[in-house]
């Protein structure tokens, strides 16, 4: 149970912190830790998380028994002399802590024989780790491979963790109060528009939001998109308040918007109305993001063309896949989506959510 218990006690940390306010835009983490990355960011829920740790320790124990590996700390000698002492023995390196500092792993008799090399060697110090296994070692290959197995079954959701820079929208922020101070309103409230977004992919870290908080953004999105295209893009907006609050998991609509933007609109052929609407059937929910061509034949045998360049396809494709996951996730199979380059139509079921 102390894998379990260590993520347990770093996501009961987290969770502390976030009640100040802060939420990371990165995570990362080493051995154990990348699980607590993974879930903070929103990858696997802290029951999945749990669940996987738990599992992991007992396939390590199955592997190697307690009291049968080892691992020791090397100070004071280079990584290189280090591997050339242990080359001999089957000792490895386990981590590559920082100069001066090398970790090494295996065997318990293995350990014991080369830390008593590694001394002979001119090592400053070799430290036994109070570890009860050679962890980061070849011995541990086959929980590796049983773990990939239990991997696979997990219900995995994207990551929401955000990689934009955070300079970006202080730059944004500073030009719109420049344009303040030269009277520049049309350029103050462009700016102010591209801030909102950026603000709001930054800094929206709760699982579930308001749709109407979503919706707001991407009317934010569209008004940036009309100021840069001029007569060429009008836009529509139209949901009834009844809607707004739907609870939805959060950026999960946004991403549709840009879908049809980058296909439908700037490979340069549209000219005409982006369509954004929210209508109720029943218990559910239709979301519906569609392009309104002036020549609607001609620019759909366009826009499927193969051959027409969408900037940065595969990044576009894999946020799409995974912004379809976390809905998934929410909704389960109650979940429909309809994807093309200048039609999206996605079902939802209202109020019915897994916030596990």
């Amino acid at each position: 149970y102390t894998q379990a218990a260590l993520v347990t006690t770093c996501l009961a940390m987290e969770k502390v912190v976030e009640e100040y306010g802060i939420h990371p835009d990165v995570t990362a983490g080493l051995s154990l830790g990348e699980y607590c990355a993974i879930s903070v960011s929103g990858g696997m829920s802290v029951k999945d998380v749990i669940t996987t740790v738990r599992k992991r320790g007992i396939l390590m124990e199955q592997a190697v028994p307690a009291g049968q590996g080892s691992m020791a700390a090397v100070l004071g000698m280079d990584a290189h002399v280090i591997e050339a002492v242990i080359s001999d023995t089957k000792a490895e390196i386990a981590n590559y802590n920082c100069p001066g500092q090398i970790v090494i792993t295996g065997p318990k008799t293995a350990v014991e024989e080369a830390s008593l090399k590694l001394k002979e060697a001119g090592a400053r110090r070799v430290l036994p780790l109070v570890v009860s296994g050679p962890f980061h070692s070849s011995l541990l290959q086959d929980a590796g491979k049983k773990l990939k197995k239990e991997l696979e079954k997990q219900q995995n959701r994207s990551m929401k963790a955000k990689i934009l820079p955070h300079f970006l929208l202080d730059l944004f922020v500073a030009v719109s109060n420049f344009a303040i101070l030269e009277n520049a309103t049309k350029t103050e409230e462009f700016m102010a528009d591209i801030a909102s977004v950026l603000r709001y992919y930054i800094d929206e870290a709760a699982d579930f939001i308001s749709m109407n908080i979503e919706l707001i953004q991407m009317e934010n999105y569209l008004k940036v998109l009309k100021r840069q295209y001029g007569e060429r893009i009008n836009y529509k907006i139209s949901y009834p308040d009844s809607v707004k609050k739907q609870m939805i998991p959060s950026l999960s609509l946004f991403p549709f918007l840009t879908y049809v933007i980058i296909c439908g609109v700037l490979p340069g052929y549209f000219q005409g109305t982006v369509c954004l609407e929210v209508k109720e059937d029943g218990d559910r929910n239709f979301v519906t993001i569609r392009l309104d061509d002036e020549d609607v034949s001609v620019h759909r045998r366009i826009i499927s063309r193969n051959d027409v360049e969408i900037p940065d396809r595969e990044l576009l494709l894999e946020q799409i896949e995974n912004t379809k996951r976390r809905l998934q996730f929410a909704y389960g199979e109650d979940c429909k989506i309809t994807l093309q380059p200048d039609l999206v139509v996605i079902d939802i079921p209202k109020l019915k959510v897994n916030q596990e």
